[in-house]
């Protein structure tokens, strides 16, 4: 190293490492720090300390009020900072002792009852940093961290939390973009060392200085190196090859359109459930269409429910007529009881609240000139009645709205919501002639089977006054309505 750099100690929080030249010098070191120890009224543990020569044996170190500071045994190694220390770091010691404590707690983490977003948040904050303590330190092999990835996958999948197929690109995005949030091993090993890397180059002090030019492949960062080409995966970069993907892309695509509000089309369901939705949004399971074109299995491709069309996973969760008037609409109806019982409890209609999965609307509910209707046909002077969703009346206030909810393929989510509009047209026009009404207004609540949210959707809910939290409950409940559906209908589990 740079013969103008001395270290004399190495201190942090309450480690203290010593380095002296001889015994003598030593000696000199202890009692100066025993000496300021005892004037700010604390003890050094002497239990804990031990005494290590590099070149040959020597007794223990005894200080002036009689403790012993004994010598480090042979084949002993000390900890500091977590390292496991003699005159260099034991890498394949730390190594086996790191990864058997990160196995350990990644199964602890699947023991709890914790939902999917917080179990991973536990993988991030407590299983992975017992590794990334160790990343610029000691070096990985990119084969090593990509095992531990893999074994991380694997332990997701004996859990149920990731489909075998599904994507995989999606385990390790952000929440915010519909991911899972999940912290890639080799990518965080990367970042750490590009990290730890610019860190050294940008300080000016003289020992930080010595460190780069005397690190020629001493640790992991090659200080003195001037090239590293640290290959760090950029979000853009896993998002650019999730969407490239012929079956896992598809939702991405839908995800991204500009109607689409992303944020708010996130979700937060228990691990075993949040896993099975991630694959049916990435096409993965088990259609006939699925069976035969990509398990090349040797059976019709036709829907086992209606017998002609191609059984897709668009056609299973929003497209058979057999299914429509029984599984759809116990969807759409879960959804629409949310909405109802919020605005009845709102207009003051309503005493207890329920689940809405146990909640009966009332066909009519009417109280200080307010009445609400549960899909009950109206009259109107033309003497054509229509069957609207909910129908809000303000007799006082002389306003009115109809609120038709729908729960449509992603790629339907715009055309669904023209057409609510477009269908209540004539029929909004005659209400507010019957009743003299001075506002009329058609209100969708539209959210997509595999819960994408339309930004329109806030509008809709700012005009009813509904609280914003309750579009990620209507969300939740169409996540599971769907997953129910697939469930059901093509009798497993993934």
């Amino acid at each position: 190293g740079d013969p103008t750099i001395l270290v004399s100690h190495l201190f942090y929080m309450d480690d203290l490492k010593l380095y002296a030249k001889n015994s003598d010098q030593l000696q000199t070191m202890l009692e100066l720090v025993s000496s300021f120890s005892k004037s700010i009224a604390m003890e050094i543990g002497v239990d804990k300390c031990a005494v290590l020569h590099a070149n040959e044996r020597h007794d223990n170190v005894q200080l002036l009020d009689g403790a012993e500071i004994e010598e480090l045994e042979r084949k002993k190694r000390y900890k500091y900072l977590g390292m496991q220390q003699l005159l260099n770091i034991n890498t394949m010691q730390i190594k086996e002792a790191v990864t058997a404590t990160f196995k350990k707690w990644l199964k602890l983490i699947m023991k709890t009852q914790l939902n999917t977003k917080n179990k991973i948040q536990a993988i991030n904050t407590w299983a992975s940093p017992v590794l990334a303590y160790t990343y610029g330190v000691l070096k990985w092999s990119r084969t090593s961290l990509d095992a531990l990835d893999r074994k991380v996958r694997a332990t997701l999948k004996e859990n149920c939390m990731h489909h075998p197929y599904a994507s995989m690109d999606r385990l390790y995005l952000p929440r915010r973009v519909r991911g899972r949030g999940l912290l890639n091993l080799a990518d965080l090993y990367r970042g750490q060392e590009a990290g730890l890397h610019d860190y050294f180059l940008k300080k000016d002090l003289p020992i930080h200085q010595a460190a780069v030019r005397d690190d020629k492949g001493h640790t992991p960062l090659f200080l003195s190196k001037d090239d590293h080409g640290f290959e760090i995966t950029t979000l853009q970069s896993r998002l650019d090859e999730s969407s490239m993907k012929s079956l896992h892309g598809q939702f991405h695509t839908a995800l991204h359109k500009d109607n689409i509000d992303v944020e708010a089309s996130k979700g937060t369901l228990f691990p075993e459930m949040e896993g099975f939705i991630l694959a049916i949004q990435d096409q993965v399971v088990a259609t006939n269409n699925y069976r035969k074109y990509i398990l090349k299995e040797n059976i019709s491709n036709k829907c086992r429910f209606c017998g002609t069309i191609t059984e897709s996973i668009q056609h299973i969760v929003d497209g058979c007529p057999v299914l429509s008037y029984s599984e759809y609409l116990h969807r759409h109806n879960n959804i629409a009881k949310i909405i109802h019982q919020q605005l009845a409890k709102d207009n003051g209609l309503l005493g207890e609240e329920t689940p809405h999965f146990k909640y009966q609307p009332a066909q009519i509910l009417e109280k200080d000139g307010v009445k609400i209707y549960w899909d009950e046909p109206i009259t109107t002077d033309h003497t054509v009645a229509h069957s609207q969703e909910i129908l809000v009346l303000d007799w006082k206030n002389k306003w009115a709205d109809i609120i038709d909810i729908a729960i449509p393929n992603n790629e339907n989510v715009s055309k669904t919501w023209a057409e609510k509009i477009r269908k209540y047209q004539d029929f909004a026009s005659d209400l507010k002639h019957v009743y003299q009404l001075e506002s009329m207004r058609v209100l969708p609540v539209i959210i997509s089977v595999n819960g994408l949210v339309p930004k329109a959707l806030h509008r809709s809910f700012e005009h009813l006054r509904l609280p914003k939290k309750l579009i990620s409950q209507c969300q939740k409940a169409a996540l599971l309505a769907t997953a129910c559906i697939v469930w059901k209908t093509l009798g497993m589990a993934g």
